[in-house]
C-alpha cells in the first residue's frame, strides 16, 4: 500500500469535496472486496515458513489473532506463540483462537513484549520471528528477541513502508506520524546495514522484510 497525494490522482472538484471532511490529514482508501487477496497471495509469510519446513513461530504483536491464525491454519505442524499489549486486542484474539479451535497450535500472551518475561515462552528456540508490533519500537523487539530465534531461522518485519510515507518523510505534516515514520526508516536503514545479518525486502503489501544471519549464510555456502 502506498500512499499518494490527493493532488496528483483526484480532480481538484472531488479533493475540495473531502476537505469538507478531513484537511491535512491521511486518508486511507479500502479496496473493493472483490480485489482483495487473501492472506499469503499478498505476502511472502506463508511460502517462507513452508519453505523452511517451520514448527514454531514467535510473533510480537498479535492484534486480534488473524497473523497467528492464518499462519497456523496454512503451515502444517506449526506452532504460533503471540504476544499482544493491548486489552481490547487480546479479548478478540482469544475469542478468534478459541472460535478457529486453535488453542493447540497458537499460545498468546497478555504482556507488553518489552517487559515480558521471557523464560516464559515455551517453544524456544524458534523457527521464525515474526515483528508486526509498536513500530516506533521494532529495533528494541529485535534486539529483545532475536537471541530466541535457530542458528538458521529468519525474522519477519511488516509494515515497513507504513502507507508509502517511508519516501516522502518531508511532507508529513503531522509531528508525530513524522517521528513515527522516522523511526521506521531508522530501523531499516539499520538492519540492511547490520554487519550480522542479511536484510532482504520483499515489495508485497505495505513492505516485508526478511533478515537471516549472514554467519548461517556464509556457512551454508
Amino acid at each position: 500500500m502506498k500512499y499518494k497525494k490527493a493532488q496528483d490522482v483526484l480532480p481538484q472538484y472531488m479533493i475540495e469535496d473531502l476537505q469538507k471532511y478531513i484537511e491535512g490529514g491521511y486518508l486511507y482508501i479500502p479496496k473493493k472486496e472483490e480485489n482483495k487477496k487473501s492472506w499469503g497471495e499478498n505476502t511472502s509469510t506463508k511460502d517462507e515458513l513452508n519453505k523452511r519446513n517451520a514448527e514454531s513461530v514467535l510473533e510480537i504483536g498479535s492484534a486480534i489473532g488473524y497473523s497467528s491464525l492464518m499462519m497456523a491454519t496454512h503451515v502444517k505442524g506449526l506452532h504460533v506463540d503471540t504476544i499482544e499489549r493491548d486489552d481490547i486486542r487480546y479479548q478478540e484474539a482469544v475469542v478468534n483462537i478459541h472460535d478457529f479451535n486453535q488453542e493447540d497450535n497458537i499460545t498468546i500472551y497478555h504482556e507488553d513484549a518489552l517487559e515480558f518475561d521471557d523464560t516464559l515462552l515455551k517453544h524456544v528456540p524458534y523457527d521464525c520471528l515474526f515483528i508486526d508490533a509498536a513500530k516506533a519500537q521494532y529495533q528494541r523487539f529485535f534486539e529483545k528477541y532475536v537471541p530466541y530465534l535457530k542458528e538458521d531461522g529468519f525474522v519477519l518485519v511488516d509494515n515497513l513502508d507504513f502507507h508509502g510515507m517511508i519516501f516522502d518523510i518531508p511532507n508529513i505534516k503531522n509531528r508525530n506520524t513524522r517521528a513515527l515514520v522516522r523511526k521506521i526508516k531508522r530501523f531499516k536503514d539499520w538492519i540492511f546495514s547490520n554487519d550480522e545479518y542479511d536484510a532482504h525486502y520483499v515489495q508485497v503489501g505495505d513492505g516485508l522484510c526478511i533478515i537471516t544471519r549472514k554467519e548461517h549464510n556464509e556457512n551454508r555456502n
